[in-house]
């Protein structure tokens, strides 16, 4: 009994070790950032629609492993002038929230790249107006009109795909393609808006959108990653 009382003893004392082994080897810290950006995707407007003026940034952060909560905040601008026809104005900001999820699990504590799949649910809250707007009138020559300004809405839902890859420490680089479906928005009397912030042109009911952004990582917490 001495004997298998010891040989047991010595089994359960090899078995703990080799799992404080285990654990101590596969057990690490995971730094959990929150990550600024800015999508510099729309500084190519300027060239493109010198016309349309926006700016947008967001804030994500793996609340749970590969789940990213995220938010996106924008600001836009329209100044269109279409020679003697119209003049077109349009202000407003939008907002996004919704969740990533990396498809890639991470190899390390300190693997931070993504392949990400998303859904965004957007909202914006913008006016327009227009003025010189030349009518036609045959015989009695043309005449000009305008359009006063109105408060209006408009809410979508999209999905995503894309990447964000660390180029150097706690910079990232990141880029998304969207699919975005009109939900809602407020029907004017006269014109559907020529372009509804964060979602794209007013008339269509569904369209792309593409995001190209910097990232800068501040860590807020550690906690436990097991490999």
């Amino acid at each position: 009994m001495g004997k298998i009382s010891g040989y047991s003893f010595s089994l359960m004392l090899f078995l703990w070790a080799g799992m404080a082994f285990s654990q101590t080897d596969t057990a690490k810290t995971r730094t959990v950032d929150a990550r600024i950006g800015f999508d510099v995707s729309k500084f190519a407007l300027f060239y493109l629609q010198p016309e349309r003026k926006t700016f947008e940034g967001s804030l994500d952060m793996e609340l749970f492993p590969c789940v990213y909560p995220t938010v996106e905040l924008g600001v836009n601008t329209i100044r269109l002038h279409q020679d003697t026809l119209f003049n077109y104005y349009s202000t407003g900001s939008y907002g996004r929230i919704g969740v990533d999820y990396n498809l890639i699990f991470p190899k390390s504590a300190t693997d931070k790249d993504m392949f990400m799949g998303g859904i965004r649910l957007g909202y914006a809250l913008y006016s327009d107006h227009a003025d010189s707007i030349r009518i036609r009138a045959g015989y009695w020559g043309n005449y000009y009109s305008s359009l006063p300004a109105k408060t209006m809405n408009a809410e979508w839902i999209e999905l995503l795909a894309g990447l964000k890859t660390e180029v150097i420490k706690n910079f990232y680089l990141g880029c998304s393609l969207r699919w975005r479906i009109l939900l809602a928005k407020t029907k004017e009397d006269m014109t559907d808006p020529y372009w509804i912030p964060g979602y794209g042109k007013g008339t269509v009911k569904t369209c792309f959108g593409f995001n190209y952004s910097i990232y800068y990582a501040i860590p807020v917490y550690k906690r436990l990653f097991k490999v």
